[in-house]
Parts: C-alpha cells; structure tokens; sequence
C-alpha cells in the first residue's frame, strides 16, 4: 500500500525518462509514481505528496503558473518540496518568467548530470522536511479537536449553569415584585450579582463563537446616539455604586451599520472597564466625533491608568493587569477582547492610550459612519416592571419543576395567566385546551423536545397569530437556525432577562408584532 504522505511524483518529457527516475528512486527505497500527463500530477498532489521530481524540459508557461498557484494556496502547515533537474543550458536560459518558482525556498534545483548518492541524499532530506509538516498538521488537527472539545464543555457548562441560575433569577424578580416584600439592599445586590454571572457566561461563550467564525450579525441603521444611550443604561448602576461621574458629547445625527446589541455592547464593555478601574467619585467622560467616512468615540477614565507593557497585549482573551492574589477588580480579562473583535467585525478598529499607572486610560474606538442616513426602527428597552391587565394566556412548557413553578408565579404575579406543562405532550394537549396567544417552551422536553413540539403546534393549531418562545440554555448560532425552521418567533437564552421577555409579551398583546 503506497503511503502517501511519503511518494515521490516524477515528471519528465518522457514516459521512457520516468520509468527510469522511477525505477531508480524505487531501488533506493523511495516510493515513486509516475506522471504521465500535467492533470495527473495536479490531481495526485491533491490525494497526498511526498516531494515533487521534475525534469526542466517538462517546464512550459502553464505548468509553471499552475504550479506557484498550487504552492501558494497550500493550508498553512504543508509547503511541498520541488526538486527540478536541470542542465547548465537550460539553467542559463530561463526564462525570467519562471523566477518566482525557482526562487522558492521548498524549490531545490539540482544540475544534471550528477552523482545518485546526491539525488537521495536530497530526496531523503526533503521527505523528512515534509514529514515534519505532516506532523505538524497531525498536531493542528488535535488542536482543533481540543478546541472543539473545550467549546462544546463550555455550551454544555453554560447550560448546566444556566438552569440553575434562571431559577434564582427568576424568583429573585419575584420577590422584587411582591408588593408585600420590603425592596432591600440584600436583594437588590443578590439581582446584581445574578447579572454578573450571567454576563460573564455570556462573555465566555461569545469569546469562543468569535475565535471560531460562529456568530452573525443582524444589521441594521442605527443612530449612534442611541446606541451610546443604551451602552450608558445598561452600565449605570455600575456608576451610581460607585459614585462616579459621567459625562457624554455625542456628534449628532451620526448613523452607523451593524448589529445594535453588538455595538451596545462594545460600548458598554469599555464603560464597564472604566468604572471598574476608576476609583469612588471619578470621573468617566465618552465623547464622539466624526471624521469624514469615520466616526470616533473615545472612553476616558481617571482611573489607575496602564502599564505601558501591557498596551501591547490588551485586547487578547484572558489579559489582565496585576491584581494581585485578592483580585479586587475581578472578572476574566472578556470584555476588551470582546469589544474589539466587535470592532472589527464592523469594519472598525479600537486602542487604548495611557501615560501610565496612576493616569487614567483613554480607549478611543472607529466606526465607519453608514451610507445611508435612515435609520432602522429599533426596540427600545422597557424600564420598570409593568403590571400587566392579565389578558394574554401563557402557557409554559418546562420539564424542570423550579424552574417552571418560579417562572409562573412571576408570570402570574405581573398580571399574566400563566398555565404550566412539564413535557412535550402534556403541554401539546394543554395547548388545544387553553388555546394560548403565547407558548413559552424550554428546547430540552421530554418526550418531545422543543423543536418537535414547536413543528406539531404550528402543523395542528392553524393560528398564525400564536407567538412561540424558545427558552434555552443554548443559544448558539446552529440552535437558532433549528428554532427558526421549527417556526420559532423567539430564541431567548436562559436565565432570562424578564425585560426582554415584557418586551415579546407586550408586542403581541399590543398587535404590534
């Protein structure tokens, strides 16, 4: 069995000349094939080469582009090594060209005539050289299996983690709800560090959709007023506990494309970062303006400032400044690498200046301003928890009985009617009964998961006003995919930000959806 990864492909003018190079690389111990025409040693280079052997008078124009062309698109680990045999006339007459083959490093040129022990001392020089590649591709392909691997555990983590803390959150906004329960501080503080767990499971799992080209923007016109206004929402009771002070000068009327939450998160992650290493009473200033096709928002703190050498490394996963062992500032070194990859997926760019410890930070961020003036209707955030008048039917399929119960008496306690079922089919009988404006169904039923369920409700109900809501511990690209084919209106990823939930909930009992 000819080991690929090893073989030698001969190509010469004549068939005669290769058997021969053939038969004489074979009693050296190489294995060696035969190429009889150009397409057959473009098609054995794809099946797998050791080294390439050809002789300068099978050299013409088209092989010699073909074969840079091939040489140039080779993956990253593999650079096939070319040996030409040459004679000094034709050495001497090249053409100019077919330069840029011969100047390749992996291309060797011998001239003939010349001593057997020199060719297989080469031949065996250079399959060592490609067996070290094919080594190196063996290591990569491990890599990425590793990576896989670590992506997976850290979808199933988020899962596992995010039933449980959907139960706490969901039955801390009920107590927050409960007219009789005094608002507190131990509560208040309990909602925010559910946020903070959630966030940084979000951070993580978004780290790992970004390194592996898993994850779509939804585009849109929006102003960037708008969204620094929502970035300023979304981080000020991070400002407020500390005090500090923030002041914004926004250019007017700048429109920018790309994906509202993205770009409202990219703004909020370096407010956050701000506010994180800027001492009670400081001061946060975020200003924008616009330069030709470009607009430029700059994030500027009296903060603890950086230390030059870390300038450099800022914005890579994982990278923090030296806390030291009490890690008083926490988190895990997400954000800045978030917001830049967001970024970048817009066509921007972000860096940060600093004149060292004890200075404050400037991260200054770059924007190309849209074609377009218009803007996208966007939904804007509803503020407070509204009681609502109890007309719309819910019902909530969720085999996990904490979880369901607190999110139906939270439900229940907002004015809703709020009915439960605990897998696929109880909630699929349930449903012909209550006949639902709105089904909420966690994806993992038993029975009958959620996507199954989904397919019968939209196939039996024949309502298309009926509103379904995935609600999931997953919330990659290839689960949203799955919801949409299963006629899912709504992908809405545990613990459940109730907010967002109002939002649904009120466009259909409004019509407006």
């Amino acid at each position: 069995m000819t080991n690929v990864e090893q073989r030698l492909l001969v190509l010469t003018p004549t068939g005669r000349d290769s058997e021969l190079a053939v038969d004489l690389l074979r009693a050296h111990g190489f294995e060696a094939e035969a190429c009889s025409n150009y397409e057959q040693l473009y098609s054995d280079i794809e099946a797998g080469v050791g080294a390439l052997v050809v002789a300068d008078e099978a050299l013409n124009q088209g092989f010699v582009q073909r074969m840079i062309s091939i040489l140039e698109n080779q993956p990253p680990w593999s650079n096939i090594p070319v040996i030409i045999l040459t004679r000094p006339q034709h050495l001497a007459a090249m053409p100019s060209s077919y330069q840029r083959l011969y100047q390749r490093i992996n291309v060797t040129v011998l001239e003939r005539p010349l001593k057997t022990q020199i060719l297989t001392t080469m031949v065996q020089n250079v399959l060592a050289t490609r067996q070290r590649q094919y080594e190196i591709r063996s290591l990569l392909d491990a890599l990425e299996q590793k990576v896989r691997e670590r992506d997976q555990f850290l979808a199933m983590l988020a899962h596992e983690l995010r039933n449980p803390l959907s139960v706490i959150s969901n039955s801390l906004e009920l107590l927050n709800n409960t007219a009789e329960v005094q608002k507190s501080g131990p509560l208040e503080m309990a909602i925010r560090q559910t946020g903070v767990i959630a966030r940084l499971l979000d951070d993580l799992l978004d780290v790992s959709r970004f390194a592996n080209n898993k994850f779509n923007l939804n585009i849109a016109n929006i102003g960037l007023s708008v969204v620094i206004a929502n970035a300023v929402d979304a981080c000020r009771r991070n400002l407020l506990l500390k005090r500090q002070h923030l002041t914004t000068s926004i250019a007017g009327d700048v429109v920018v494309s790309g994906d509202p939450t993205r770009l409202v998160q990219l703004i909020s992650n370096l407010l956050i970062n701000a506010s994180k290493y800027t001492p009670a009473d400081g001061r946060i200033d975020i200003r924008s303006s616009a330069e030709g096709s470009m607009v430029e928002i700059s994030v500027k703190d009296t903060g603890i400032g950086i230390q030059p050498e870390l300038l450099a490394t800022l914005f890579e996963p994982f990278v923090q400044a030296d806390q030291g062992l009490e890690r008083s500032q926490g988190g895990l070194g997400l954000g800045l690498a978030l917001a830049r990859t967001i970024a970048e997926l817009h066509g921007g760019s972000i860096r940060a200046t600093s004149a060292g410890i004890g200075t404050g930070s400037e991260f200054i961020v770059r924007l190309p301003i849209a074609s377009s003036a218009t803007t996208d209707p966007i939904v804007k955030p509803v503020s407070g928890r509204a009681i609502h008048n109890g007309s719309l039917r819910i019902l909530l399929a969720e085999n996990d009985p904490d979880a369901g119960e607190s999110l139906q008496a939270l439900l229940n306690s907002c004015g809703y009617e709020a009915h439960l079922a605990k897998d696929g089919p109880a909630a699929l009988t349930v449903a012909f009964a209550l006949q639902p404006q709105i089904i909420l169904l966690d994806i993992g039923l038993p029975g009958m998961n959620g996507y199954e369920l989904a397919q019968q409700l939209r196939e039996r109900m024949h309502d298309p006003a009926l509103l379904l809501v995935a609600l999931s511990g997953y919330g990659q690209p290839e689960d949203l995919r799955r919801s949409r084919e299963a006629g899912i209106n709504y992908h809405l990823v545990k613990p459940l930000k109730f907010e967002r939930l109002q939002e649904i909930l009120n466009s259909c009992d409004t019509g407006t959806r």
